[in-house]
């Protein structure tokens, strides 16, 4: 088997889960982790901190691929503007999918993207580049699902959802079958979504469209 070396941008709590995913399949070397907070030198659940943004472009040399192991929070596009710049950057992104986690052979996964534990992909799903498929979601059949996405833990996306880019759906979430979710929306934890949301959908922000 091929061991690629592996950067890692951003430390955290996201980055924790991602590493117990990344050392259970057995694929990578983990180098070393990029933070704009941590600093050079220590030791990050027995990853070395490497160094910070003004390094990035040596360590790309040093490396074979990236994965960016920052979470995203509520509206945000860190995880985007990261993507954006390590691609300018001619940065190589992994694909990475635990060996818990179900994915069907005619799914597609882009690159950049982690599958953690126990998720479940199932048949004809498109997912994009650079999405976090959390702890236990659920993508049914049919489901496409943009670039830049987070599906928290246990959310549950049914048969033919669309979800475009830069989207963030809670944990426990529920969108019913054939419901469209608008780039940059944000869908609640625990929220049922039963007829399609708009771009820039926030339940805090917009009571006219909260289908919960």
């Amino acid at each position: 088997m091929t061991v690629n070396r592996l950067l890692l941008i951003g430390g955290g709590g996201h980055c924790l889960s991602c590493l117990d995913v990344i050392r259970l399949t057995g694929q990578y070397h983990i180098v070393g982790i990029i933070d704009r907070i941590l600093k050079p030198g220590d030791q990050f659940n027995g990853v070395p901190v490497v160094g910070n943004d003004d390094g990035i472009e040596y360590w790309l040399d040093q490396v074979d691929q990236v994965l960016i192991t920052l979470g995203m929070v509520d509206r945000d596009s860190k995880r985007m503007e990261l993507y954006q710049w390590l691609s300018e950057l001619g940065a190589d992104f992994a694909r990475v999918i635990s060996p818990r986690a179900y994915v069907s052979a005619d799914a597609d996964i882009g690159k950049g993207c982690i599958v953690m534990h126990d998720a479940l992909v199932n048949s004809g799903v498109r997912i994009g580049d650079n999405c976090v498929i959390n702890t236990k979601a659920l993508i049914e059949h049919g489901t496409r699902v943009g670039n830049h996405c987070h599906i928290s833990t246990r959310a549950t996306l049914n048969g033919d959802v669309g979800v475009a880019d830069n989207v963030l759906v809670g944990s426990h979430a529920v969108v019913f079958p054939g419901c469209q979710i608008g780039a940059n929306a944000v869908i609640g934890g625990g929220q049922v979504i039963r007829n399609s949301v708009n771009p820039g959908y926030h339940p805090n922000q917009d009571k006219s469209q909260d289908k919960k």
